[in-house]
């Protein structure tokens, strides 16, 4: 099957293996070339810069951990500590990060896991390392609507990579953090029985969905639109906010679900949905894991227990309410089932 490059970053973004913030930040300093529509890229003056700005732009507002191992630190952290520290100049920095800062993203950018053949090369290649680089036309080839889409997945992709680091460089359970625009929470356990304020999570939800409306399978944009977060089986039947049971999707979808109970086909396609943030390191997945449990069979018969247990409690009280949502739905046809992202994680 062919993929788009459009799911491809996107796929590279959402379940690439994070070792640090790099592949999003690199992303991010492909911008001005993509809009200026320049391939050839000097190693020092332009993919340096532009990369050292992405850091610089986010250390001035907010200085968070950008790996997660404690006591450690990248080349990037290290380089604004000398340059912070008035140890060395402007263009010293940028001599590092072009000399060291790119060792292992370039290499690993197009790798999906331990799978790092299958997409080498398709967006950049390297002509000389540590002196030029190329960009493809599968780069260029993407719709400025979604390049802008992709960066805003890349800003929020780094976004969630620093609040997990820091989580682990900081054990206080109710630690919350905030990144301009673009927020992410993180509850303690105490909050989970109440009925809390979830459209900060739709910025995490709509990229593991693959930009698609859990309910129509219809695009769904974070730059054009403000997705509603919704739990597919009924708060008022589960009382919990745990985040296996919460998808985005478009108001008109989530008013016209409303408290009803979804048909089975939807619960299918949770658990995928599910699988995608599994296939991923961070936030999440160990949240998904330690509600519904270790192994994708595990995973699988307890959201379909859940999912029977409050279709059991609706019965007894006769309030069973189906929402089946397209009668023509198939899940075979559902961009989510199909999508590069679901395929590399199931």
């Amino acid at each position: 099957m062919k993929f788009s490059s459009y799911e491809i970053i996107n796929a590279i973004l959402m379940h690439g293996l994070n070792a640090g913030t790099h592949k999003p930040a690199l992303f991010q300093s492909f911008e001005k070339f993509y809009k200026n529509s320049k391939s050839l890229i000097d190693w020092h003056y332009d993919l340096s810069d532009s990369y050292f700005n992405i850091y610089e732009k986010r250390f001035k507002k907010d200085r968070k951990p950008q790996q997660g191992f404690i006591h450690r630190q990248t080349v990037q952290e290290r380089t604004f500590d000398l340059l912070d520290a008035g140890k060395i100049t402007r263009d010293e920095a940028l001599h590092i990060i072009g000399k060291d800062g790119f060792n292992d993203v370039i290499k690993r950018f197009h790798s999906f896991g331990t799978d790092n053949t299958t997409f080498k090369n398709y967006f950049f290649e390297v002509v000389d390392f540590g002196k030029k680089l190329v960009l493809k036309d599968t780069l260029f080839e993407i719709s400025k609507l979604d390049f802008d889409e992709l960066l805003l997945q890349a800003k929020i992709k780094q976004t969630t990579l620093e609040g997990s680091y820091l989580i682990k460089h900081n054990t206080d359970e109710d630690f919350r953090f905030a990144n301009d625009k673009r927020k992410t929470y993180l509850q303690s356990l105490k909050n989970i029985e109440k009925r809390i304020d979830l459209t900060k999570q739709r910025e995490f939800l709509v990229p593991y969905q693959s930009n698609k409306c859990f309910y129509c399978n219809q695009f769904l944009s974070l730059s054009r639109e403000t997705p509603a977060v919704d739990h597919v089986i009924p708060y008022k039947w589960v009382l919990h906010n745990q985040e296996w049971n919460l998808v985005a999707g478009h108001k008109y979808c989530n008013d016209q679900k409303n408290e009803f109970l979804v048909g089975p086909h939807y619960i299918e396609a949770l658990f995928l949905r599910n699988e995608n943030i599994v296939g991923n390191r961070y936030l999440w997945k160990d949240k998904i894991i330690k509600h519904l449990g270790s192994s994708k069979l595990k995973r699988k018969k307890q959201i379909y227990f859940e999912y029977d247990k409050v279709k059991d409690q609706m019965t007894y009280n006769k309030k069973v309410l189906w929402w089946n949502g397209d009668k023509n739905y198939d899940l075979r046809n559902n961009p989510e089932y199909k999508s590069l992202l679901t395929r590399l994680n199931n």
